[in-house]
């Protein structure tokens, strides 16, 4: 089931049925405009406030480039120390992130198209997981086939559920992620070149 969302607020109602232990009424989320429009902020700071208040969450951010998963790794890292009181265990060399039993890492794929160690080790990884967030920074530079990977080497146990967040920056229309988008939530150009966002 995948459905498109234009509002931030469906992350506080996620949050409360996380903690009630329901079942989420989906299992992908598609978040695309400027940088201006907060989609990453809001992703990230979603999954930090779970991983607090939720027991048995895990979490896996992923970008194309290695490089650049360290600096989204930072981006975790600094909100975790500004917006929580520092309250999460930081592990620099893993790019992971800990509050209890609950868990995010941080991955680049490589430039060959493979997963950097995501697709063998992800089971041992959130065996206690019973959500887990998968958050594709810019996915529009991430192959389909990679995501799918990823998401069945997270899945521990049949109860395991796994929220796939896809953010990004409405890049170029040409793009086959950015046509997905387009073809269930038509883009206003117009609106986008003039407000940065819709």
């Amino acid at each position: 089931m995948a459905e498109l969302y234009s509002v931030f607020t469906i992350f506080d109602d996620l949050i409360d049925m996380m903690r009630q232990g329901q079942e989420l009424p989906l299992d992908r989320l598609h978040i695309s405009g400027s940088r201006s429009c907060s989609k990453s902020f809001s992703t990230e700071h979603f999954i930090l406030k779970a991983m607090l208040l939720v027991e048995g969450v895990g979490a896996m951010a992923i970008r194309q480039d290695v490089n650049m998963a360290q600096e989204l790794f930072t981006e975790y890292k600094e909100m975790g120390e500004d917006d929580f009181g520092a309250l999460f265990n930081s592990n620099e060399t893993k790019k992971q992130l800990k509050y209890g039993k609950n868990k995010l890492s941080v991955r680049g794929l490589t430039s060959n198209r493979k997963s950097n160690g995501l697709k063998k080790p992800g089971q041992a990884k959130y065996q206690q997981a019973r959500y887990i967030v998968l958050h594709a920074e810019e996915a529009f530079e991430i192959d389909e086939q990679d995501k799918r990977d990823i998401r069945h080497s997270l899945r521990s146990n049949k109860e395991t559920q796994i929220l796939e967040i896809n953010t990004c920056n409405p890049a170029s229309m040409g793009n086959s992620y950015i046509k997905y988008l387009n073809k269930h939530m038509k883009f206003d150009e117009k609106e986008l070149k003039t407000k940065g966002y819709q």
